[in-house]
């Protein structure tokens, strides 16, 4: 993408408009951008990942709650309980049909996820904009800032496309 993003920059001289939005490419070049199927394949993970971790704040997993649960579960006690605790750990439910007004960490991102279904990059980070500091990880800070990097590239290509679009129109009426 770096040797092709140069050779662009050397046909595109005669075009000092494109020279910012070509700029703004370059910052990217040697990282590379994220294509939006991985930031949609790597979200689902993120937000099970993000809501079990906050379960796990909540609701500690210990030997004795473990022996606890079982025991509930053969005196007949809880057994649903028990049963969608133990198996919270290797499953992860979460909720998808939220109202707009709820504010829950899980309406969160289910709100985000249903925007990278209709391929709206700008309304996920959006949506997880909302999320308060002790739901941020590390891992949807890295994932925040490739979608952003999605975005402003397909910004400044959207950008070189007009002006290119341009320029052939004027071309185009002038007879060059």
């Amino acid at each position: 993408y770096d040797s092709s993003l140069q050779t662009f920059s050397l046909l595109a001289e005669p075009f000092p408009a494109l020279k910012p939005h070509i700029d703004q490419l370059t910052t990217y070049a040697s990282e590379g951008i994220v294509t939006f199927n991985a930031l949609q394949n790597s979200f689902t993970p993120l937000a099970d990942d993000l809501i079990q971790q906050l379960d796990s704040r909540t609701r500690p997993v210990t030997k004795s709650n473990i022996a606890d649960q079982s025991e509930n579960a053969t005196n007949g006690h809880g057994l649903v309980e028990s049963s969608k605790s133990l198996l919270s750990r290797w499953v992860t439910i979460r909720r998808t049909d939220v109202s707009p007004d709820d504010t829950s960490i899980e309406a969160i991102l289910a709100r985000a996820e249903q925007a990278l279904a209709l391929q709206d990059v700008a309304t996920a980070l959006k949506a997880l904009s909302s999320l308060t500091a002790d739901a941020q990880t590390k891992a949807l800070n890295r994932w925040q800032t490739q979608a952003q990097t999605y975005i402003a590239t397909h910004e400044a290509l959207a950008a070189i496309e007009a002006i290119l679009s341009t320029e052939a129109i004027k071309q185009h009426h002038t007879g060059e």
